[in-house]
């Protein structure tokens, strides 16, 4: 019998997203905190942001991901062990088991800014 093609296993397909391909960043592979299912992740940050009066929020999630839209431009990703965002061109993250903390950042960058002073510039 002929030997299989690599990344095929019992004559099927083996799913590996990142083989071969380009590495996924460090903070999705590093090791840290227990993970839980992105659903109940953003759960639990949809809940603290609608506290803080952040009630349009739009959000999916599946077994490995989970993305939640807070504000024009702000886009919320989790695995189920960090949260991340990219706000210009930095990219912060954020543990997965802090929703309260992740809330508050995330309010403060989803604010609007202030009107201008009457007879500014």
């Amino acid at each position: 019998m002929p030997a299989l093609p690599p990344g095929i296993a019992g004559g099927r397909p083996v799913c590996r997203p990142w083989a071969g391909l380009v590495r996924p960043p460090p903070y999705l592979t590093a090791p840290g905190p227990p993970r839980q299912r992105p659903a109940a992740v953003l759960g639990a940050l949809a809940a603290q942001l609608r506290a803080a009066g952040i009630t349009r929020l739009y959000g999916s999630a599946c077994a490995l991901f989970g993305v939640l839209s807070v504000a024009y431009g702000l886009t919320v990703w989790t695995n189920g062990r960090l949260l991340w965002w990219q706000t210009g061109d930095d990219q912060e993250t954020w543990p997965a088991a802090d929703p309260h903390g992740a809330a508050r950042v995330l309010t403060a960058i989803a604010a609007p800014s202030p009107p201008p002073p009457p007879g500014g510039p």
